[in-house]
């Protein structure tokens, strides 16, 4: 609204002192190319430094949550002096990256200023010329002063939140990067298409075979991790993946559900090509334990709850009686309303 309006009395201010004086007119907007100048030299370096701020302020509460998360970590092997430093090294470009900013930020307002002044004084100087020579109207010069002043009042007051704009754009940008990243695991053009068109992908709601078809996996640039492996998994079958570590087999379990995708052969489920199935009803399909659990702020029931929101009580103790996590769930003060705290905290981790 400030711009529009702004831009709106700018314009009808010129349109007037060209109409009244165009010579007088002039004087005033010769220095309107060079204050957009000045505008774009500074609009890039405010916009640089705002984005370096923004930056450093993710690596340093990335950095201060490490330290949070570790601490046990960093105590044991007596990491504190050093991820202090890290700490203050980071803090100190934050820093230098912040005076950068402010600097460029309370130098660019006086400049609109001065040069907005420099306008009213040469339009003072050419209007008295006229006076004396041409005899114009000492009001007409008086009247040219206060049109000028108007000119210049929206560009000083636009001028006071453009550096803020800059670090509003700053991190607009960090933030709408994420919302628009395209994952690079996604439903084929074909599956989308059907699931907008019936809600289903068109395949049978089962999962009983499944195959792995001389699959081959490399995460991006690297090295190898699978080559020509090739599994077949029935119904009722227990199976175990025996191996060193980084032999590939929590990759086998990411590319079964999907997480990644292999990068070369096939995952078949009842002989359909998984890729030709929805990512909502195969990973709806699959249950998995990750190597590294993680619990949710909330109570023990809740996370149970968590893949079944719907479920009973019973089915909440059917559940943990499964894992064997009930006896000592009803030996807690509160059970199954029991916080478990951020993370699992208030929790063993086994």
């Amino acid at each position: 609204m400030d711009f529009i309006w702004g831009t709106m009395l700018m314009a009808g201010t010129s349109v007037v002192m060209i109409v009244y004086n165009w010579r007088l007119a002039l004087v005033v907007l010769c220095v309107v190319p060079l204050l957009f100048g000045v505008s774009v030299f500074f609009r890039k370096r405010i916009l640089r430094t705002s984005r370096l701020v923004r930056k450093t302020n993710s690596k340093l509460t990335a950095s201060y949550n490490e330290g949070i998360v570790g601490v046990r970590t960093s105590k044991v092997f007596v990491r504190e002096a050093e991820n202090l430093g890290d700490f203050d090294r980071l803090a100190d470009e934050m820093r230098s990256h912040s005076i950068q900013n402010a600097v460029l930020s309370a130098v660019y307002l006086p400049l609109v200023l001065t040069l907005a002044s420099v306008a009213i004084a040469l339009s003072l100087a050419w209007g008295g010329h006229q006076v004396a020579v041409y005899g114009l109207w000492v009001g007409e010069v008086v009247m040219f002063m206060y049109y000028a002043q108007l000119f210049f009042q929206p560009v000083q007051e636009m001028s006071a939140w453009f550096a803020e704009l800059q670090m509003a754009q700053a991190s607009a940008e960090r933030v709408l990067s994420l919302v628009e990243a395209v994952p690079d695991v996604r439903d084929t053009e074909d599956v989308a298409k059907r699931l907008r068109e019936t809600g289903e992908d068109g395949h049978p709601d089962r999962m009983d075979h499944i195959e792995f078809e001389k699959v081959g996996f490399r995460y991006r640039t690297g090295p190898t991790i699978l080559d020509g492996f090739s599994l077949s998994v029935d119904p009722g079958q227990i199976i175990a993946l025996v191996g060193a570590t980084g032999g590939g087999k929590s990759t086998l379990v990411n590319l079964l559900c999907r997480f990644y995708e292999p990068t070369e052969g096939r995952i078949l489920i009842d002989g359909i090509a998984y890729r030709d199935r929805s990512l909502l009803w195969l990973q709806s399909n699959l249950g998995i334990v990750l190597q590294q659990p993680h619990l949710f702020s909330g109570t023990i029931g809740e996370n149970i709850r968590y893949g079944k929101l719907d479920a009973a009580q019973e089915e909440i103790e059917d559940a943990a009686e499964l894992a064997g996590a009930h006896d000592f769930i009803a030996e807690l003060e509160n059970g199954y309303d029991t916080f478990v705290g951020e993370g699992g905290n208030q929790l063993s981790l086994g």
